[in-house]
């Protein structure tokens, strides 16, 4: 077969680009077209790389974004330089030389209808770039968690059963999660690794300013009838991020010196129970011992803040993960750390 049989014409961009069919992953196809430069590549070479990404999870998701031929790896010849773009969401894949843009994406958590949604922040750095929440984590997705129940590894780590309905009659479907502790936002973002294979995290204080640049207004205590409100009602900011102020206070990973601590935590942003004055990427409270002051159990939950009503978080994914073996120090998941924030809970220390 010709080359030029082989290869689409991008006349707008002035490059080369291909959509490829193979039995390995018969539905991929190009969304956005990133010019690359690729090196002469053999078939098989491709197939092998492309499929190892679908099988490490990369594989999310691949819509047409315009017509391309079709071509089966058999038709290519066998060693052919192409300009080869490619999309494998939630992590854009791009083989060559040249560095992709980060790209908006959602995740379906595993055998689930729940989706995640996460908008980039390219600071031109991929050891600082990351990926943060749309939205303020729901109770749809944070529900999924509580529902999971004791983790198979350490048998301690699943949420225990809320003696009250933690969203105080304010709504579920579609609303933020609250009245969480930060540790068990951390746990979340442990639960969250592990059902989607990627690795997710609180943000920290710098990371979520950078995030909310561009935000103004929001639900706060003069709009919001006393109730927090549904995510993504009110306009985003410069990133696409939704609530960044106001609605609900966000949890900060702020404490890495000291992740053990119970309290002393920061929530950024302000609530819908703020005045429009401290709707703020500046404004910012300190968890404390009064957050738990209705919880009739002894010892007070280390899941839940009955005080907390307007404490909720988003996560984020960076676009350098650390190393695998590594992971757990971001969520302070031990046995042995649980067994600590206990006993400070019960003698009303920090």
């Amino acid at each position: 077969m010709r080359r030029e049989q082989n290869v689409h014409k991008n006349r707008d961009k002035g490059c080369q680009q291909i959509q490829v069919l193979s039995e390995h992953f018969p539905n991929l196809q190009l969304k956005m077209p990133i010019d690359v430069e690729g090196f002469p590549w053999q078939p098989e070479q491709s197939c092998r790389l492309s499929t190892t990404a679908t099988q490490n999870g990369t594989l999310h998701s691949a819509k047409v974004d315009r017509a391309l031929p079709s071509y089966s790896y058999a038709n290519l010849s066998p060693v052919h330089p192409l300009k080869f773009a490619l999309l494998l969401a939630p992590t854009l894949v791009a083989c060559g030389k040249g560095k992709a843009p980060m790209l908006a994406f959602e995740e379906t958590i595993p055998g689930t209808t729940v989706v995640l949604a996460m908008e980039p922040i390219d600071l031109g750095n991929d050891s600082k770039s990351f990926w943060i929440g749309k939205h303020e984590v729901t109770w749809d997705l944070y529900m999924l968690f509580q529902a999971g129940g004791p983790d198979p590894v350490d048998g301690i780590t699943g949420p225990t059963t809320p003696y009250v309905p933690m969203d105080f009659g304010m709504g579920v479907e579609g609303y933020p999660a609250i009245s969480m502790t930060h540790y068990a936002a951390r746990q979340f973002c442990r639960w969250l690794s592990n059902r989607t294979g990627h690795f997710y995290r609180l943000p920290t204080a710098k990371e979520w300013t950078l995030a909310c640049a561009g935000a103004k207004g929001g639900w706060g205590y003069e709009n919001s009838g006393e109730s927090y409100h549904q995510v993504g009602e009110l306009d985003p900011n410069q990133y696409g991020l939704y609530d960044m102020l106001g609605n609900v206070a966000e949890w900060v990973d702020d404490l890495p010196e000291s992740p053990n601590r119970a309290w002393g935590h920061l929530v950024l942003g302000g609530s819908w129970d703020d005045n429009a004055k401290n709707l703020s990427s500046s404004f910012h409270r300190q968890s404390k011992p009064s957050w738990q002051q209705q919880d009739p159990q002894i010892p007070r939950s280390i899941w839940f803040l009955t005080n907390a009503q307007t404490v909720g978080f988003r996560v984020i994914r960076p676009l350098t993960p650390p190393p695998r073996n590594q992971w757990s120090q971001y969520w302070n998941s031990s046995v042995e750390s649980i067994q600590k924030i206990h006993a400070r809970q019960q003698r009303g220390e920090r």
